[in-house]
Order: structure tokens, then sequence, then C-alpha cells
């Protein structure tokens, strides 16, 4: 098939879903930042929009198609290079691809959809779903494997939880599990001190627009 003539996937989306993740992007943008950033004490090393050299190596492993977005010296590799020259289009085209879509964070209740987004992008899709997964369980006898997988399981109880006393109580306890998350990695490892502040809050915003 001709590229040109190619069907762009927004096409086929529901527009409400992708509403809300254009209403998310301007915070995003300001929280992840457009400076290059090289801070020794993150573990994903070279970093711009959000986007670490670690992270897109990582997924280069399994999806070649990343060169034709993020490889803007044409070297056949993704380096720090690249990282310093990485524009918003492309990280938005990661995040909107790889954590919203491919997760199912967009087929989510509100305000738990961009709540998961968020936490997604800052720590992982799967670290994002067991600490959901550990708030519900503090809301619900029957307790589920707290596995990091947004399977049939984990969206039955969501919607039970959230049928039952609300959206707004799972994402408090969302976000309180966020935030001992980030306390215990601070504990585990001292240089993380300085993000202190501005992990938790993040955490305490999780799911504002």
């Amino acid at each position: 098939m001709d590229a040109s003539a190619a069907v762009n996937p927004r096409d086929q989306l529901n527009p409400a879903h992708d509403a809300r993740f254009q209403a998310f992007v301007p915070k995003l943008k300001l929280i992840e930042g457009s400076a290059f950033t090289n801070d020794p004490a993150d573990p994903g090393g070279p970093t711009r929009w959000g986007m670490s050299l670690r992270y897109l190596t990582g997924e280069l492993r399994t999806r070649p198609e990343l060169l034709d977005l993020f490889d803007l010296d044409h070297d056949g590799d993704i380096d720090i290079a690249d990282i310093r020259a990485i524009a918003w289009p492309a990280a938005e085209a990661e995040y909107w691809t790889r954590f919203w879509r491919a997760t199912g964070f967009d087929r989510l209740p509100q305000p738990l959809d961009l709540a998961l987004l968020d936490e997604g992008i800052n720590a992982s899709p799967r670290a994002a779903v067991r600490m959901l997964q550990m708030a519900l369980n503090k809301l619900w006898p029957a307790e589920l494997v707290t596995d990091g997988a947004l399977g049939p399981a984990t969206a039955l109880r969501i919607s039970q939880v959230c049928e039952r006393f609300g959206a707004d109580l799972v994402l408090t306890n969302f976000r309180n599990e966020v935030a001992d998350r980030y306390r215990v990695l601070i504990k585990k490892h001292p240089a993380f001190e300085k993000y202190r502040k501005g992990w938790l809050r993040r955490a305490a915003e999780l799911g504002d627009v």
C-alpha cells in the first residue's frame, strides 16, 4: 500500500478518547519539559521531552520502526545526538501509541485514564497498573493478583469498585500507592532525594488535567 494512502489509526479512534489525550498534552509537555538532560542519578540517562535513551534503545530491539521517528541523524541507531534533537511531535506520537492506546488506559473511566497514563509515563505502564491493583485491593475483599497486567479481572474490578465507591476514591487510593512507592525508592536510593518534591507533587496531581 502506498504510504500516503495508509489509514491513520486515529481515524478509527473514539474521538472522545483522543480528546482526553489531547487535553492532557499541555500538562504533559510542562511536566516532561523540552530541555535536554543527562542526570547521572537518572537511570534513563540522556532524556528530552521525557523520551530517554534507555527507553528508546530498549524499545528499538523489537520495534525497528522507531528509527523512522527517532534516528534523527540517520546513522542507523538511536543515540545521544538523537535524544538532543527530539522534537515534541515524535514524543507525543510515542506517548499516544504506546502509553495511551497500547496499554488500554484510554478505555479506563475518568479520571483514572489520565492518572494511569501519567504514572505509566513516569514509572512504566506495568508499575502503574500494579499500583492501581494495590489500590483496588484496599477497597474490595477478594484480592487481585498484583501482576501489573490490565486484563479482564482487573478491568472487571475497576468497574465494580468504581460503581460502588466512585472513581474519585479509587484515584485517591492510587495516588497514595504512587506516593508510597516514591518514598520507598528514595529510601532505597538516596540519590533520588532531589526528586522527592517533584515526584510527590506529581503523585498528588495524578488524574488532573
